[in-house]
Order: C-alpha cells, then structure tokens, then sequence
C-alpha cells in the first residue's frame, strides 16, 4: 500500500510506503520522464518493515484460502485430452464424441 503526495507547483512527489511517513522516496517528475519509458520496482524502494511483511502475509493467506474454498482441490474437472478427427483440433469436439 502507498501513499503519495504531489507537488505539482515544483514538479516533485513523495512517495510513501505502508504508513511509514518516515522514508521517503522523492521523485523529480522533471528528471522521470527525461529517462524515457522505466519502471520501479515499488517494494524495493523502501525498507522492509514488520507491519508490511504481517499485511503481504495474511493477505496472501487470505487469498489461497479464498480460492481453494472457491474450487476445492477434489472437485477439479478432469479434462481427457485427446485428438479429433476433424480439421480443427479440439480437447472435445461434439462431433468425434
């Protein structure tokens, strides 16, 4: 999660990370866009904190659990796979059934 705050008059934006108003990463847009097409990897930008790394583990936690109670493992559809007979290649065609 960040935060930002733009200083349009200046051309400059501070860029936050997790509530930690601490470190902060200044961006001169100026400068930004005189490299042309780049990204960064936001994450690596900013210490490692404590409350960050609990937030990504439960909410990656949160997440499996979400789709293994959407599609439990058992209930998979098994899918044959095998070649039709007509010109277009199907996993199952109504027609070679």
């Amino acid at each position: 999660m960040y935060s930002y705050i733009a200083d349009l008059v200046r051309g400059v934006v501070y860029l936050y990370h997790f509530h930690d108003f601490e470190n902060v990463v200044v961006l001169d847009v100026r400068k930004e866009l005189a490299k042309g097409a780049h990204v960064y990897d936001l994450p690596k930008l900013f210490p490692r904190t404590n409350a960050a790394a609990d937030f990504d583990y439960r909410a990656r936690s949160e997440l499996a659990a979400r789709k293994k109670a959407r599609l439990p493992e058992q209930e998979l559809p098994r899918i044959r796979l095998t070649r039709c007979a007509c010109p277009v290649r199907l996993v199952s065609c109504w027609r070679c059934d």
